[in-house]
Order: C-alpha cells, then sequence, then structure tokens
C-alpha cells in the first residue's frame, strides 16, 4: 500500500517510525500534473504489493514543497530510498526497471513469518474439510497430486524443482488449485505465494529452503489418512 504524506513533520514522523523498525522508505516526488508521473504510478502501487515489508511513500511536490526541497528534488518523477534517515539511492524519470532494482537492492531480505504450530494445524485441519466437501473423485485427485508433490520434497530436499510449483501448470490447476482446500493445505504445508499479480511472471507457490520439513512430513501424513479413509469408504460402499 502507498501512503500519501501531506506535511514535513508527517513524513519526518513515518521515518522515524521505519528506522526504529528497520524498515527502507520508498519516496515517490510526484506532480498531478506530470504525465510520467501518472504513467509510472500503477507500477509503483504493484512494487508496494511486492515488497511489503517496505514503506512506499507519495510526496506531491506542489503540496509538500518543504520535503521536496530538503531533498534537493528538481525533476519529476524522482524516486529515492531512505534507510536509518539516510538517502541510500535515486532514480529520475519513469524508469520501471531500474527503481525495481533500486528497491531490491536496499530492501533487504523479506521477513519470515512466525508460524503458530496451532494455527498451522488448524488451518490444515481446515484446508482438509474444505477438500471433503469437493467430489469424492476431485478429492482423491487433488490428495494424490498433493502426496506427490510432498513426498518429491521429502526425497529430495535439496532439488529446487521440487519445491517451486507454477499455478500455471494444467495439472495443478485442474487437480489442486481448483479444487475447494487444495491452495489452503499447500500453504498450511509451508509453501508460499511467490510472483502473485506480477505482469508475464506467472505466480508460483515455493517452499522456502529454511521451511520446516517436520511439519511438511505432518502434512502428507494428514494426506495419507484421508486417502486411506477415502479408500476404506469405496471399498465398504461396493460391499454393500
Amino acid at each position: 500500500m502507498v501512503r500519501t504524506v501531506g506535511t514535513k513533520l508527517e513524513f519526518d514522523q513515518l521515518l522515524a517510525v521505519a528506522s526504529a523498525a528497520d524498515r527502507a522508505v520508498v519516496v515517490d516526488f510526484t506532480a498531478s500534473w506530470c504525465g510520467p508521473c501518472r504513467m509510472i504510478a500503477p507500477a509503483f502501487e504493484q512494487m508496494s504489493t511486492e515488497f511489503p515489508w517496505v514503506d512506499f511513500v507519495k510526496v506531491d511536490v506542489d503540496e509538500n514543497q518543504e520535503v521536496a526541497q530538503a531533498y534537493g528534488v528538481r525533476a519529476m518523477p524522482t524516486f529515492k530510498v531512505i534507510c536509518k534517515l539516510a538517502e541510500v539511492g535515486e532514480v529520475r524519470g519513469a524508469n520501471e526497471d531500474a527503481l525495481r532494482q533500486l528497491i531490491a537492492m536496499h530492501a533487504g531480505s523479506k521477513p519470515k513469518p512466525t508460524v503458530d504450530p496451532e494455527a498451522r494445524q488448524r488451518a490444515q485441519r481446515e484446508a482438509v474439510a474444505a477438500l471433503l466437501s469437493a467430489d469424492k473423485s476431485r478429492v482423491r485427485a487433488a490428495l494424490e497430486t498433493l502426496q506427490k508433490i510432498i513426498g518429491n520434497v521429502l526425497g529430495a530436499p535439496n532439488e529446487p524443482k521440487f519445491r517451486s510449483i507454477k499455478a500455471d501448470n494444467k495439472a495443478i490447476q485442474e487437480k489442486v488449485l481448483r479444487c475447494p482446500g487444495g491452495r489452503a493445505l499447500l500453504l498450511s504445508a509451508g509453501f508460499e505465494e511467490v510472483d502473485v499479480g506480477m505482469i508475464a511472471r506467472p505466480e508460483r507457490l515455493v517452499l522456502p529452503d529454511d521451511a520446516d520439513l517436520v511439519e511438511l512430513e505432518k502434512a502428507k501424513q494428514a494426506i495419507e489418512t484421508v486417502l486411506a479413509a477415502l479408500a476404506t469408504q469405496s471399498e465398504a460402499a461396493a460391499s454393500q
């Protein structure tokens, strides 16, 4: 999300809070009459979703001349990155690639989310319940595909190709992601959504290098338990 600041006091307070939290701040110095500013604005908004651990700020140079003058802004758009109250980089003009590179250089690593084991287990139970609400043939296909995905990772945990799944893969789409609970079960097992909403970059579901494989094994066991129960139900129905 991009925040617009109207006064230097508000801007300085934002920088102070970001500095205390060790967060980088990306500032878009813009103007309502500036064509290139309007052109790159959607990309700037998109980048704020790509780097949610960075603060994105918009300063209108006409409405907030004090901040613009303090940072020596002479042309629009001008983008500046500020870390620990110090300016560390700048891009002038509507250069989307250069801006993304600058942000990536100073953004720092994406913070690893803290995972509550009870919340993870609850998410797995809810995902399985959602799966079981679907047609039984779809449930089995989804679970068997998930079992294979997780089994591949556990069998070769250092193999990158097993840890990254393209969401536009036809089999993954049809068997897992379009089945209720399929995506949620992958996420509860430790996979993370990457490149969501990025133009020309298909969304991926990636298992981080530092993911807890013990939790992944638990997810695999849960899937195997449900598959076994479905098999038992099918056998019972066939014998009647």
